[in-house]
């Protein structure tokens, strides 16, 4: 485990990453049409953040450094500064101990401390959890 560095928002959680149009299929048409720039659309067209995890993703980006996170809150904030949506975000860079190069997993971010940034990310642990419980309760 190294330390990496993670960006979160106050209220969406972690950043989990961004996503093409290739991505999400033809009823996100509003999403693409919303991230057009200048008649092309961009390659990344959306952030995904914990709270909005619509692809059931368990991990997060990490970056190597806090100077590699604060650039990429600057792309991020200047490729989206059209959407009133990035004028929202409340963005912050936490460290976290992680096993990955590029990504944390939800596990790691709630062994690191951040149990409110994990949002939506933890579903499937807690599922597991469920399934587990509901075993070890059946009589066979």
């Amino acid at each position: 485990m190294s330390e990496k560095f993670i960006i979160v928002d106050e209220n969406k959680g972690a950043f989990v990453g961004t996503y093409a149009p290739d991505d999400v299929g033809e009823e996100f048409d509003e999403v693409i049409e919303a991230y057009r720039n200048k008649g092309v659309a961009t390659k990344k067209i959306g952030l995904l953040f914990a709270d909005d995890n619509i692809f059931n993703i368990d991990r997060c980006a990490a970056f190597e450094s806090q100077e590699r996170a604060k650039d990429f809150i600057h792309w991020m904030l200047n490729t989206f500064s059209t959407d009133s949506r990035a004028g929202e975000l409340r963005l912050t860079i936490l460290p976290c101990q992680a096993e990955g190069d590029k990504h944390a997993t939800a596990l790691e971010l709630l062994r690191s401390g951040h149990v409110k940034h994990v949002k939506e990310m933890a579903n499937d642990y807690w599922e597991l959890y469920r399934q587990r419980q509901d075993d070890e309760d059946t009589v066979h």
